[in-house]
């Protein structure tokens, strides 16, 4: 006998998507991982592990989709995606990426108006100057990291995406 009838709900394929919480909270740790690691030194690796965690980071600020996806075995983070894992290790692998770009990011800029929250303007403003620097050494020419200009963009992705995620 079922008590309580029409209580269940169809699941859709948004049922199991992320919050913004959640989705910060992965690319905070993706950040500081890539942080850890570029201890020894940056790579083009760690910098698109990091340009893919502020673009997912700038795609909640936007108030953008993130594209969410079941991860295959073989998934690894960079390349512009960030792998998701459950609590300890556990549970089912997620593929999180977005498309955010520092230009994306710089049209909001323009929008907000002048008495927008300073907070606001401050936090966009560290994500689009995350995005470029990481953007440049990830897809420009120049194969050199500038140390100190490159933990300046990671510094600042890490301090915007906790900003979002206290905010969220």
């Amino acid at each position: 006998v079922r008590l309580f009838a029409g209580v269940r709900r169809e699941k859709g394929p948004e049922a199991n998507l992320m919050g913004h919480y959640t989705l910060l909270r992965h690319a905070g740790r993706e950040l500081s991982a890539v942080a850890r690691e570029a201890d020894a030194g940056w790579t083009g690796e760690l910098a698109s592990r990091a340009l893919a965690a502020t673009r997912v980071a700038a795609a909640c600020a936007l108030e953008r989709s993130v594209t969410q996806k079941p991860a295959v075995a073989a998934s690894s983070a960079g390349d512009g995606r960030v792998i998701a894992r459950g609590l300890l290790g556990r549970g089912h692998a997620t593929v999180l990426s977005s498309g955010a770009t520092h230009e994306d990011v710089s049209r909001a800029l323009a929008r907000l108006p002048v008495t927008a929250d300073p907070t606001k303007r401050q936090t966009l403003e560290q994500l689009q100057t995350a995005l470029s620097t990481f953007n440049r050494y990830q897809y420009g020419r120049d194969p050199e990291f500038d140390r100190a200009a490159i933990d300046a963009a990671l510094s600042a992705a890490q301090s915007a995406t906790s900003r979002l995620k206290s905010g969220a």
